[in-house]
């Protein structure tokens, strides 16, 4: 059976009660108790930057590191252990909803390494980086075989993140300038799609975490990326979703 979570949480970013688990006048407290709940899990963060920021957020909290040293860019997986909490996690550079996603849980089955719980964050680069004719298409396809796929993997719960907002001083690097104006839009149909693909698939959703970005572009560092006080507020809707059996 896959480990539990709160989806009231996922969704809202409350608990059944209506309380507000990560409120912003109470977030480090907030993220500390959320935190507390968070040991013995093991958890795979799969996509491109911003869920790569996200998993380093958590390892610098955890760890004790330097909250304000820049985020390094890198398109490569990452792996920590922490003993003293039992926690595990890892991040799997997969811009993609394709093979590259697959190919990760087929090595967890090929050596019984299934984690308890797979963060999956992808999007930007489908709508951004428009090698398909058909980006749309195409992206709604991976991502329906890749939802498939982790259908093998009963003892994983899959948690899908609502393809998470850009803003308009979008400092994206990647495609001609026309594909660059095209990708909000093309953002937004996706976004729609996947809701509804995640939906067929019994996959739930993290909306709290689309909530927050859409809420406080201002916090946004280059108008994709999440400056400390929103990678914060989104870690902590993360635990709280995760490490509540019972909310």
């Amino acid at each position: 059976m896959a480990p539990v979570f709160c989806e009231a949480v996922l969704e809202k970013g409350r608990a059944k009660d209506g309380r507000d688990v990560c409120p912003w006048n109470e977030l480090n407290s907030s993220f500390t108790r959320n935190l507390e709940l968070f040991m013995d899990k093991s958890v795979v963060l799969i996509g491109e930057s911003r869920m790569r920021h996200l998993y380093d957020y958590l390892v610098r909290v955890i760890s004790l590191r330097d909250m304000n040293a820049p985020y390094e860019r890198y398109h490569s997986d990452a792996h920590s252990y922490f003993e003293k909490s039992n926690v595990t996690l890892a991040f799997h550079w997969c811009p993609y909803p394709d093979d590259c996603v697959r190919n990760v849980t087929k090595s967890w089955m090929r050596t019984n390494s299934t984690p308890q719980y797979v963060i999956l964050g992808v999007g930007i680069y489908s709508a951004a980086v428009n090698v398909s004719p058909s980006p749309l298409k195409t992206f709604s396809e991976n991502l329906h075989r890749t939802f498939a796929h982790f259908s093998k993997l009963p003892s994983v719960t899959l948690i899908w993140v609502e393809i998470l907002p850009v803003t308009r001083k979008w400092a994206y690097n990647r495609g001609r300038p026309e594909d660059r104006a095209a990708a909000i839009p093309l953002l937004k149909k996706m976004r729609t799609a996947a809701n509804h693909i995640a939906a067929n698939h019994s996959v739930p959703v993290w909306r709290s975490a689309f909530t927050a970005a859409h809420k406080h572009r201002d916090f946004f560092t280059d108008g994709i990326h999440f400056n400390n006080n929103l990678l914060q507020k989104v870690a902590c809707l993360l635990l709280g979703a995760i490490g509540r059996t019972n909310c």
